[in-house]
């Protein structure tokens, strides 16, 4: 079997990117977390949710406590537009930049692996 690069990340997220028409204004959030930033730029968006994530992230493995990260996820509606949209207009991945000390890695087998700490694939629906 061939490894890829999600078979070794950490962490996999999905990110919706869409516009609010009713605020007029920009974003993006986490299906799995249900984190969500805002912006008045779209480009500025990506950036915005790697720091709130990696912060997150961070934060949980630091104090052992990864179902307060995934406690909150995204609608179900949120859901079902990031699938339509990933399927109609493909998804761009990004990696997370996490410093993650060897506390945290303790039970990871075999010893020494090298793991991506984690990905994100952003489907923009406008």
């Amino acid at each position: 079997m061939i490894k890829t690069d999600a078979d070794q990340s950490l962490f996999s997220f999905r990110v919706l990117i869409r516009y609010d028409t009713k605020y007029r204004v920009h974003v993006a959030q986490c299906i799995e977390t249900g984190s969500v930033v805002t912006a008045d730029r779209r480009e500025d968006l990506t950036d915005m949710m790697l720091e709130l994530l990696e912060d997150e992230i961070s934060f949980a493995l630091a104090n052992r406590n990864l179902a307060n990260l995934f406690s909150s996820p995204a609608p179900v509606e949120v859901w079902t537009q990031w699938v339509t949209t990933a399927m109609s207009k493909g998804v761009d991945t990004r990696w997370l930049d996490l410093e993650i000390n060897q506390r945290e890695f303790h039970d990871i087998e075999p010893k020494g692996a090298h793991y991506k700490t984690g990905r994100i694939q952003l489907a923009a629906a406008a």
